[in-house]
C-alpha cells in the first residue's frame, strides 16, 4: 500500500522503556522490566563514556537490589562491560547495611553503629542529629 510507511518502534514507542506497566503480568515482573531499563540506559552511558568495569555491592538482604545486580552480570558482559561484585562488609556476624544503620539510629544506639560505619560516617550522623536537637529546643 503506497499510503503506508512502516518503522519499526523498538525501545520508544510502547516499550517496556516508555509503557512498562503494559508487559507487566505479576508484580514481580516491574523488578524486573525496570531493571532492564536502568542496564540498558547505563549500558549507552557506559558506550559514550568508554566504562568497561561496573562494580556493584552484594546484596543478601534486599531481594529488589539482588535481582538488580543479576540483570547487570547477565546483561553487560554482552556489551563488553564487565560486572564485579563487592562483597559486603560484616561487623558481628552481619552485614552492614544502610537499613539496619537507620534503624539502629532509630533506636538511638549510637554506640552499635559506631562499630558499623567509618569514623567520618559516624561524626557526620552525629552533627546531623545534634543539628536536629537544636532545631528542636529553638521551637
Amino acid at each position: 500500500m503506497a499510503n503506508i510507511i512502516y518503522h519499526p518502534t523498538k525501545d520508544y514507542l510502547v516499550s517496556t522503556s516508555t509503557f512498562p506497566s503494559y508487559f507487566l503480568k505479576e508484580t514481580s515482573d516491574n523488578v524486573q522490566v525496570q531493571a532492564m531499563l536502568d542496564t540498558q540506559i547505563f549500558i549507552l552511558l557506559a558506550k559514550r563514556l568508554g566504562i568497561t568495569v561496573r562494580y556493584v555491592g552484594e546484596e543478601p538482604i534486599s531481594v529488589v537490589t539482588n535481582r538488580y545486580n543479576s540483570v547487570l552480570k547477565e546483561n553487560l558482559p554482552c556489551h563488553g562491560i564487565t560486572c564485579r561484585e563487592i562483597p559486603r562488609l560484616e561487623a558481628g556476624n552481619q552485614v552492614i547495611s544502610a537499613s539496619r544503620v537507620r534503624a539502629l539510629l532509630a533506636c538511638n544506639d549510637y554506640d552499635a553503629i559506631k562499630t558499623l560505619v567509618p569514623v567520618s560516617t559516624y561524626r557526620y550522623l552525629i552533627s546531623i542529629l545534634n543539628e536536629e536537637q537544636i532545631k528542636v529546643m529553638d521551637h
